[in-house]
């Protein structure tokens, strides 16, 4: 999966996710959220968003202290 946080549009993104996906062989499954979305849905309670912020995670570009910083709180990541 990957979990995007930004003003992208996915059909900007369908060719490149096509070509990760055939190189991965298997799909890869975007979700795009904007820095708002993200908040809102955090401060509501998310479960989906409470789970992507608590579990492990493969930064592309930014990492945990700015994926923190949207959502106004420091995020623990297991060992």
């Amino acid at each position: 999966d990957l979990f995007l946080v930004g003003t992208v549009k996915l059909a900007g993104l369908a060719d490149a996710l096509r070509v990760a996906g055939e190189r991965l062989l298997r799909p890869v499954n975007p979700v795009v959220r904007s820095p708002e979305e993200l908040r809102n849905l955090y401060d509501t309670g998310s479960p989906f968003i409470h789970e992507v912020l608590r579990g492990r995670k493969e930064f592309l570009i930014g990492g945990e202290n700015e994926l923190a910083a949207m959502v106004r709180e420091r995020v623990d990541t297991p060992a």
